[in-house]
């Protein structure tokens, strides 16, 4: 189970994973998956569903549309997106 305030690191972690050129300091939200963290089109798919598998939801099913990804923070939203979506996520309170 994926807690909704971890997703922002989850994210990070699977992009840096994936990345052809990570950067050397924090990741900025506004980088480009593709441009700055060459994060290639087959790369972001498996982020994307890596993402998805593990909180549970069916990208194909939720209508996921990964094209419009773009930056970072992008990838973000999507990861809370789904977190919001998914049955197995806490919020972290009680």
């Amino acid at each position: 189970m994926v807690r909704l305030v971890d997703v922002d690191a989850r994210v990070a972690a699977l992009v840096l994973e994936y990345s052809q050129s990570p950067p050397a300091g924090p990741l900025d939200p506004r980088a480009s998956l593709r441009n700055d963290l060459g994060v290639d089109s087959l790369s972001l798919v498996s982020v994307a569903v890596t993402l998805g598998d593990e909180l549970g939801i069916d990208l194909v099913e939720w209508g996921a549309d990964l094209g419009k990804l773009e930056t970072l923070a992008d990838l973000v939203a999507l990861g809370h997106a789904l977190a919001r979506a998914s049955p197995s996520t806490t919020t972290g309170k009680s």
